[in-house]
C-alpha cells in the first residue's frame, strides 16, 4: 500500500485508524508494532502483529457499523458467530507466572527511564552507584513478566522519538507523556489484574 507523507503522518492516521476499527484498541494495541524501515533512500512501514496469547477473549473489529470476529486458520480467514464464537478458545502458552513490574524512574537530568523488573526498589539500589539521585516514581504489577515485557516494549515503540542520546531506556518525557503511559498502563492492569491491588507503587511526582 503506498501512503502519501511522512512516516509521522503514518503513525498518526494509523493510531486513528486503529481507535475507529478496533473494539478494544487499547487491550490489542500494545501488540502491534509499527517499523520504519528506510532502503535506498526510500521510507517503508512495517506493520509487525503479535499473537496475543495472553488475552482469552477473540479480537472484534468494526465492519459497516456491525462489530464482528475475524480469526485467523490455517489457510483460511473466517467470521465467528453463534456456537463457534462461545466455544472459541485461543491457543495457550507456557508463561513465566511470576508477576513483574513496568516501572518509572527519573535522574538527575529530569529523564525517564521505562523498565521491567521483579522489584522495582531493588532495581533503584542498583542504578543509584551512576546516579545517587534516580527516584522511582510510578510502578505498576502484572501477573507475570511476558505481559509486563509485552507492555514495556510497547512503551519503548510508542516514545522510541524522544530517547535520550544513549538511545537506551531513558526518554525526555513530559507531563502528557506520562499522563498517557498512566491512562495506558491503567486499563491493562484493569484487564490482567493481580490480586494485591496495593502492589502498585505510586511514590509521587
Amino acid at each position: 500500500m503506498l501512503f502519501e507523507g511522512s512516516f509521522d503522518d503514518f503513525s498518526q492516521k494509523f493510531e486513528s485508524f486503529w481507535k475507529l476499527f478496533v473494539v478494544d484498541s487499547a487491550i490489542f494495541r500494545p501488540f502491534v508494532t509499527i517499523k520504519k524501515v528506510i532502503h535506498e533512500s526510500k521510507v517503508f512501514c512495517f506493520v509487525d502483529v503479535k499473537y496475543p496469547h495472553e488475552i482469552k477473549e477473540p479480537c472484534f473489529i468494526r465492519v459497516d457499523d456491525t462489530e464482528k470476529c475475524i480469526v485467523k486458520n490455517s489457510s483460511t480467514t473466517d467470521y465467528l458467530n453463534g456456537k463457534a464464537l462461545r466455544t472459541w478458545k485461543r491457543i495457550p502458552i507456557s508463561q513465566n507466572k511470576e508477576p513483574n513490574y513496568v516501572y518509572i524512574m527519573i535522574d538527575k537530568y529530569s529523564n525517564y527511564k521505562i523498565g521491567l523488573a521483579k522489584n522495582p526498589k531493588r532495581r533503584v539500589g542498583t542504578l543509584m552507584s551512576q546516579d545517587d539521585k534516580i527516584r522511582l516514581i510510578k510502578s505498576y504489577i502484572f501477573p507475570s513478566r511476558e505481559i509486563a515485557h509485552n507492555l514495556e516494549k510497547h512503551l519503548h515503540n510508542k516514545y522510541n522519538n524522544l530517547r535520550t542520546e544513549t538511545n537506551s531506556e531513558w526518554f525526555h518525557l513530559e507531563a502528557s507523556h506520562l499522563a498517557e503511559i498512566e491512562a495506558d498502563m491503567q486499563t491493562q492492569m484493569e484487564y490482567f489484574p493481580q490480586e494485591k491491588a496495593n502492589n502498585i507503587l505510586e511514590l509521587g511526582l
